[in-house]
């Protein structure tokens, strides 16, 4: 296909020159020019922007001649054209010996485009046409071929990538050189983000009369634990070439990091039973961020009982892009009971799937003080008076009863003393346990 650079209207310089001294003038004589065309060229006719590079050729709809020659008057005639090149005007031409007839094709502009040259012609008194063909030469091309945009491909140097790799390229292809700038505007995609996984122009361009070109990918190498990402490459536009079909490619950027370590730790080592109850928080913290979602998992162990003397969710949840997370350890103040302090010991644990390593050995305590105040004691006997007996008499006994205002989880031991007239013939006990 073939294009044109602009509607043009030739011009045509038309002269004859003779190696005869003597001029005679001859009456009007048909003159028959047969304009001939470089093979491959259209000329454009009125309107006409487009044609085919065969040998068939579009004339202008006008032509303008100017004519001129030793012993010739200059005219201009402005004349339609046939589709077959023939021109048939009427000039005056001096009969002579064999002649060369030129012309000269301008544009609008008045710069020259075709140039023409006839063979030897003979004029001889008594002619009454002669034909005259004109084999134009371009001095510049009409017309341009018109050349299909050249397609583009787009390659990567790698599909995958560990995140301290650094660099690869991509690479637009055309199928053929062009003589303008192509752009290859891209877009990208995928779950890796742009900027904090990798940095990538949004262009690549193809200079004139080269078959390719290349604009770096970087990954970006950071500390931070996360899933592998993909980078997805997609062509947009192109500026003069066209895509060819549809061209993705991928790369697959592979995370280095090891998952963050995790360190254990409590707001306070010990808490409140009672008055009121108080609680602290256990917090586990990374080492780094993630961008993965990190389970902690709890175990407990210590004299405290689960429940009855505390409570503790066992597993913490630290989003994405968080550096620590807390759960709660609260006292339960469960009953009056005085009882001794017990601790709760914490242990933590990183399964498959936590996203975590333990910090070495990670262990709190917490002891959980019991503030009851202490049951006080009440002492009563169950007779007042006693019987000593003798040799017909039985001797009685009574109770001596310790009583608790409330009950104790520990042992309670009551001392007991004695005095008064009676003589101690029989050993009293001392102390009773309650």
């Amino acid at each position: 296909m073939y294009v044109f650079k602009g509607i043009i209207f030739l011009f045509l310089f038309f002269s004859f020159f003779t190696g005869c001294s003597e001029v005679q003038t001859r009456g009007a004589v048909p003159v028959h020019l047969n304009l001939i065309f470089p093979a491959g060229q259209v000329v454009p006719s009125q309107g006409l922007s487009k044609g085919s590079p065969s040998n068939t050729k579009a004339i202008p709809a006008t032509l303008t001649l100017q004519v001129t020659g030793p012993g010739m008057e200059t005219i201009f005639l402005l004349r339609d054209i046939p589709q077959n090149g023939e021109v048939i005007i009427n000039i005056n031409i001096p009969a002579g010996p064999a002649r060369r007839f030129s012309m000269t094709a301008f544009d609008a502009g008045g710069k020259p485009i075709f140039q023409g040259e006839s063979a030897l012609i003979n004029l001889n008194p008594g002619d009454l046409s002669v034909v005259v063909t004109i084999p134009f030469v371009s001095i510049e091309p009409l017309i341009q071929p018109i050349v299909d945009p050249p397609t583009v491909t787009l390659s990567v140097g790698l599909n995958t990538m560990n995140e301290a790799s650094g660099t690869t390229t991509v690479t637009a292809v055309l199928s053929a050189t062009s003589s303008l700038l192509v752009t290859v505007t891209l877009t990208k995609g995928g779950t890796a983000s742009e900027t904090a996984d990798y940095i990538l122009d949004d262009a690549i361009l193809i200079p004139a009369g080269a078959l390719s070109a290349s604009v770096t990918l970087t990954v970006v190498n950071d500390l931070l634990d996360e899933n592998d990402e993909l980078v997805i490459i997609d062509i947009d536009t192109v500026t003069n070439g066209t895509e060819l079909g549809t061209q993705q490619q991928t790369i697959l950027i592979i995370d280095d990091n090891d998952p963050p370590t995790v360190t254990l730790s409590v707001g306070s080592e010990s808490i409140n039973e009672k008055n009121p109850a108080t609680s602290t928080l256990v917090t586990a913290t990374l080492s780094a961020a993630s961008t993965k979602v990190v389970t902690v998992t709890l175990s407990t162990t210590g004299t405290a009982t689960t429940t009855l003397d505390y409570t503790l969710p066992l597993i913490i949840t630290i989003p994405a892009g968080i550096s620590s997370g807390s759960v709660t350890l609260a006292a339960v103040n469960d009953d009056p009971l005085d009882e001794n302090d017990e601790t709760v010991i914490i242990d933590m644990a990183c399964d498959t799937n936590s996203n975590c390593t333990e910090n070495g050995t990670q262990t709190q305590t917490v002891t959980i003080v019991d503030e009851t105040n202490l049951p006080t004691v009440t002492l009563s006997v169950g007779s007042a008076s006693l019987t000593e007996g003798n040799a017909t008499e039985t001797a009685t006994s009574t109770a001596v009863t310790a009583t608790l205002s409330a009950v104790s989880a520990n042992v309670v031991t009551v001392t007991l003393d004695k005095s008064g007239t009676a003589q101690t013939t029989r050993r009293l006990r001392r102390s009773a346990l309650v």
